[in-house]
């Protein structure tokens, strides 16, 4: 009994770590974008207006595929459905750094709505799940603030990359970045990894609660 009171904090704060990163990389790519819109004016030879309809495509798309990404997680599995996600959005964002043209843009944010519809239900699940009781609302502090700080690095970070290595490199180099990230969530099963017959449990306790 003594060595699972130990162990316990231990492990919430593992998951908590875990799912606070994950979402970091949501709200990171959110905003890789936005810095880098005087160069890619530019460079791809288009307006403030046209560059912020990749973010509006990406934002409706995200928007609209949360509540399919929600039945997504419920049949499959948050290990399975976040790592996916973290990947997708990932690699629209590599991808857009090798885009030729603009309108190669519009069908990559789609890719990446996709991607960044999976963060919420899959994270909530884990935490919802996974976490102690009287830890609960430490985690759900810490997956806030490390939204929050994802939305804070990415001006210095993609004007520094830009400047070094030019606009479309930095979003390759944190897109492979990103895609390394989601590999690293996959193959942590021990920590988001939620069974299908718990789950199934979970779901018939309250319905008859």
């Amino acid at each position: 009994m003594t060595d699972i009171a130990i162990d316990r904090p231990r492990e919430d704060l593992r998951i908590m770590s875990v799912v606070g990163a994950a979402h970091f990389t949501s709200h990171f790519y959110q905003m890789v974008l936005p810095p880098l819109f005087p160069l890619m004016r530019e460079g791809l030879g288009v307006s403030y207006a046209e560059l912020g309809y990749i973010l509006t495509v990406m934002a409706l798309i995200s928007g609209l595929a949360q509540i399919a990404a929600g039945f997504a997680v419920d049949r499959y599995g948050p290990h399975i459905v976040l790592p996916t996600g973290m990947a997708l959005f990932a690699g629209a964002t590599l991808l857009m750094g090798l885009a030729p043209s603009y309108w190669m843009f519009l069908p990559l944010a789609v890719v990446a709505g996709f991607g960044n519809a999976v963060y919420h239900p899959a994270d909530y699940a884990v935490l919802n799940s996974r976490i102690s009781r009287e830890r609960m609302a430490r985690a759900f502090s810490v997956h806030t603030v490390t939204g929050g700080l994802g939305w804070a690095v990415p001006p210095v970070t993609m004007v520094f990359l830009a400047n070094q290595f030019g606009w479309r490199t930095a979003l390759v180099i944190v897109g492979a970045l990103g895609l390394v990230a989601a590999l690293l969530v996959a193959l942590d099963q021990r920590d988001i990894h939620l069974a299908p017959q718990r789950r199934s449990e979970e779901h018939t306790s309250e319905l008859q609660s």
